[in-house]
């Protein structure tokens, strides 16, 4: 979904540019401002990942000793 969102906001973006004439540096900035986004979520994901492998494990250790 936020691809989709960044994919539409660069279309809306050329669409300006060609018919409005706006600056290209708007669809430069624009674009760099979606990829630092699109970095963000996927380092963001890749904590949430290594988060529930912890808690998963220390689950794992915990239900481990408690049969011991």
């Amino acid at each position: 979904m936020i691809y989709l969102t960044g994919a539409l906001a660069i279309l809306a973006n050329i669409i300006f540019y060609i018919f409005l004439k706006f600056s290209l540096w708007i669809l430069f900035f624009n674009t760099l401002i979606f990829f630092v986004f699109v970095i963000f979520v996927y380092y963001q994901k890749e904590d949430q990942n290594i988060e529930t492998k912890k808690k998963i494990i220390t689950n794992f250790n915990s239900e481990l000793g408690k049969k011991i």
